[in-house]
């Protein structure tokens, strides 16, 4: 198949366009990558050049005006993975002229745009890319976070959370500030060289909402999440808190406690890997858009 991905290509191999355009690659199929953003009149090109494809996949577009999508005739999808508050009008304008929706929000959230635009529409998770971890580094971080700086975007839990770990001399937060900010393989690095990885997002109370952070730290090492509603049913062995109380509880237990923390590393490494890398979820999507179904991940929300 040829496909045709319209994204925010910036050259960070941990974007989720970067790492479903390596999955596609994986399963045999030929992509050609478009940075949207940076494309000039790309509305006015794209109807000469889905002609060339069999599947248009697009990673967000809001540049990508309705009118445009309507008028494209291979199938369509478009994925969504950040939160807001409310449903977000400029999404459901251009859902309703594709054929797959895909939404990091199960739930409430995913049956509002389905309802409203009518279009069948899927949790989904943005897959890890196992290649890029390197796992015989050798441990420099007790406890790592990486993140912008706090804001009033979403709920309290993740402020409380990182004033909390800011309390802590061990505690290592990458992008509190410009300087710090870091990504592809040294963002790799630094997640793999660290004992304990904290997952928090700016919104904790959607179903199976989850920022690709809690993908990212799973496939590198040991983590511990905050317990979004329904995460259970997505991750079986990460620890979860709902205090910073129990937070700083389970930080403690593992950092003095290296055997246990080690053998559940194993065991969270082997399943983000397993069961959320590229070439599966991408299958996935596939299945949706071809079969109208799929199997493959049970756990996740499939409205139609």
């Amino acid at each position: 198949m040829n496909i045709l991905m319209l994204g925010i290509f910036t050259g960070n191999v941990f974007d989720g366009d970067e790492v479903l355009a390596y999955g596609f690659e994986q399963l045999g199929h030929t992509v050609t990558k478009i940075n949207y953003r940076k494309t000039a009149f790309i509305n006015l090109k794209l109807l000469q050049l889905c002609k060339r494809y069999d599947l248009l996949l697009i990673g967000k577009g809001e540049s990508i005006e309705p009118f445009v999508l309507k008028q494209i005739k291979i199938p369509k999808i478009l994925w969504y993975g950040d939160q807001r508050d409310t449903v977000q009008k400029w999404v459901l304008r251009r859902i309703k002229y594709v054929d797959l929706f895909l939404h990091t929000t199960a739930g409430k959230r995913l049956n509002e745009y389905y309802t409203l635009s009518k279009t069948p529409s899927s949790f989904f998770m943005v897959p890890c890319q196992p290649n890029l971890y390197n796992d015989s580094l050798e441990y420099k971080n007790d406890i790592f976070f990486s993140g912008s700086p706090l804001s009033s975007l979403g709920d309290f839990v993740r402020k409380d959370v990182l004033l909390s770990l800011s309390n802590r001399d061990n505690f290592k937060w990458f992008g509190k500030d410009p300087n710090s900010v870091i990504q592809g393989m040294a963002y790799s690095s630094e997640m793999t060289a660290s004992k304990i990885l904290v997952s928090v997002n700016h919104f904790n109370n959607y179903l199976k909402y989850s920022s690709d952070r809690i993908i990212h730290y799973s496939a590198a090492g040991f983590t511990i999440s905050y317990n979004i509603p329904g995460f259970r049913d997505l991750f079986t062995h990460i620890p979860t808190f709902d205090t910073v109380e129990s937070m700083q509880d389970l930080i403690d237990f593992y950092l003095n406690n290296s055997k246990e923390r080690e053998a559940l590393k194993a065991l969270i490494i082997h399943e983000t890997r397993s069961k959320y890398n590229p070439k599966s979820i991408c299958r996935y999507i596939l299945d949706l858009i071809i079969k109208k179904r799929s199997t493959m991940y049970p756990q996740f929300d499939y409205l139609s």
